[in-house]
């Protein structure tokens, strides 16, 4: 070295700000491969899974050759308001959920094209638009729904592979890699069955196989099992708060009974009182939604009644604002917005710098705790438990912090997640173009504590999430069993599980 001013190399500081991913792949990877000159394309971790399973001696096969792709037409989608003239209709979004809500109803008589969008058990969806490549196992769940057009069917034939393995195959990161490395389109994504069918999987040991098959056969035994109870739940909010049925809390003042908006007449007197509270004096219509404030009045005025901040130590917001993101999972938290709250599998979380984020520890969520998305689609709610702590939320998600002497953590949840619960949070949202809820917004949610504080639903709750943890550690199981015997090769892997196929 000499004793002049070295210039800093930039390529150095980008590796030390992880602005950038710098890296090198022989010219021959472009040239004579997939000619791609985008550079994400050779860093992601599903190009060197692919390099893998090239080097790993199985024998290839595509899926037309081992499954059977459809598509649902384009078709013209008519609404109504229950299942009584429809059915249950999940976008792409709500198609990873875990337990998607029942929103949106597809009329029966007015969609031509229904017998195509059934999401049959057993059947394996593949988002195809917008993000892609998004891998759902239809599960006795999704029974008599309708999906989306936009997403590819995947079923067994009969002497074609295991529907299980596929799922495996395809949920894993040489999967993704395989679904997304044909995308087009300049501003939506998409991508088309001839592309799916065009993907090339491993033939593994039967004995493998048939492994890989029943993990995946007792994680959807167990999801099934967390939404079943978690129905269950629902209804125990009803009978251990003694709460009538929504509809009987319907007033009869309404003026019209045609479909369409809802009109109702309100008293001034009533809805603006000289004690209400900041935030209270409000015009918007939805805010004086009859239902929602006859609600409140019958839980307030009958024994038990209180407001939700008399039974929480209180309901917070993140302080986040400047964020640092990182790469590498050992040096970042994963933090996670409101639409990723309800899905299975959370898919493309970031990872918060732990060193250059502010009091990042305090805004990690705690077990017991019960989590509000407060902005844009409102009140998607989840319960903290072997699922997101140590995680982070962002500031569209309000954090609701239990107090047990007062109330069991899981009934806080099975009443915010239950009609009682949702019909108050949306009466509160506001905006006109991206709805939103504030922390004090919550302090004046009318709810009934049950004589036990909620135990029994709580204990319910807890068995609920146990098992959707457990179906996704039986599911990373199966992924991690698939690369490892990418990773290890054809010889090792035969001499574990035999060279039958």
């Amino acid at each position: 070295m000499t004793g002049e001013h070295q210039q800093p190399n930039p390529f150095d500081q980008l590796r030390r700000l992880r602005i950038a991913n710098t890296f090198a792949v022989p010219s021959a990877e472009a040239t004579q491969g997939d000619s791609r000159l985008t550079a994400d394309f050779y860093s992601e971790s599903g190009y060197r899974a692919r390099k893998a399973l090239i080097r790993s001696g199985f024998q290839l096969r595509s899926l037309r050759e081992v499954a059977a792709t459809s598509q649902p037409s384009i078709f013209k989608r008519c609404y109504v308001d229950d299942e009584t003239h429809g059915v249950p209709y999940l976008t792409g979004a709500a198609l990873v959920e875990a337990r998607p809500p029942k929103i949106a109803f597809l009329s029966r008589s007015r969609t031509s094209t229904l017998h195509e969008l059934y999401a049959e058990p057993g059947v394996v969806l593949i988002t195809d638009s917008g993000t892609i490549g998004r891998v759902v196992f239809a599960t006795e769940d999704l029974k008599g729904w309708a999906t989306t057009n936009n997403a590819i069917r995947l079923r067994q034939t009969p002497d074609g592979w295991p529907i299980e393995y596929l799922y495996v195959c395809l949920q894993s990161e040489l999967g993704q890699y395989l679904l997304t490395r044909s995308t087009y389109g300049s501003v939506v994504d998409h991508i088309e069955p001839n592309h799916v069918d065009a993907i090339e999987l491993p033939l593994l040991p039967r004995l493998l196989v048939a492994e890989l098959c029943e993990l995946v056969r007792q994680c959807n035994s167990l999801r099934v099992r967390a939404n079943a109870l978690l129905s269950e739940v629902h209804a125990e909010v009803q009978r251990s708060c003694y709460l009538p049925d929504l509809s009987a809390l319907r007033p009869r003042n309404r003026l019209s009974k045609e479909p369409g908006p809802e009109l109702f007449w309100v008293r001034s007197g009533e809805r603006f009182p000289d004690d209400a509270a900041f935030g209270e004096y409000r015009l918007d219509a939805s805010y004086h939604l009859p239902v929602a404030v006859s609600l409140a009045k019958y839980i307030l005025g009958h024994e038990g009644g209180s407001r939700l901040e008399d039974v929480v130590k209180g309901v917070r917001n993140s302080a986040l604002r400047k964020r640092v993101y990182v790469d590498d999972p050992a040096l970042g938290v994963p933090m996670l917005g409101g639409k990723q709250l309800m899905q299975s599998r959370p898919h493309d979380v970031k990872l918060l710098s732990r060193v250059l984020t502010r009091n990042v520890s305090q805004e990690t969520v705690q077990e017991g705790w019960t989590l509000v998305s407060s902005g844009g689609t409102l009140a998607r709610t989840l319960f903290v438990h072997r699922n997101l702590e140590g995680s982070t939320v962002s500031q569209d998600v309000m954090r609701v912090i239990p107090d047990a002497q007062k109330a069991f953590p899981g009934f806080i949840y099975a009443f915010l997640a239950s009609p009682y619960g949702q019909v108050q949070l949306h009466q509160r949202g506001y905006g006109s173009v991206i709805p939103r809820l504030r922390d004090l917004q919550f302090n004046s949610i009318a709810i009934r504590v049950p004589k036990d504080k909620g135990e029994a639903i709580h204990q319910k709750v807890v068995q609920a999430f146990d098992a959707r943890a457990d179906a996704k550690a039986k599911e990373d199981s199966a992924i991690k069993v698939f690369m490892s015997a990418l990773a290890n090769g054809r010889a090792y892997v035969e001499s574990e599980w035999g060279k039958e196929y």
